[in-house]
């Protein structure tokens, strides 16, 4: 059995708080949890591979997105901590 990685579940447990939203900064492309904290750009993307997982805004170019939210009307929860 794998272990967990405590990072990781920091960071879903709180990016699973309604209102919370990842975010990646524009100017030197990191990622955070707004309120929270940053994370890692391989948490992120474990983050982003959730289903439910959707931007949030387009960002500031077009098909570039800076902000992503958990939609809790979309798909059920399928991925699950991992």
């Amino acid at each position: 059995m794998a272990r967990k990685d405590p990072a990781y579940q920091k960071a879903y447990d709180r990016f699973h708080i309604r209102g919370t939203i990842l975010m990646r900064s524009h100017s030197d492309g990191s990622f955070c949890l707004i309120p929270g904290f940053r994370v890692s750009d391989a948490i992120a993307e474990r983050l982003l591979s959730d289903p439910r997982v959707v931007v949030y805004d387009g960002g500031l170019f077009p098909n570039n997105p800076q902000t992503w939210i958990v939609s809790w009307d979309t798909a059920p929860d399928t991925a699950g901590a991992r």
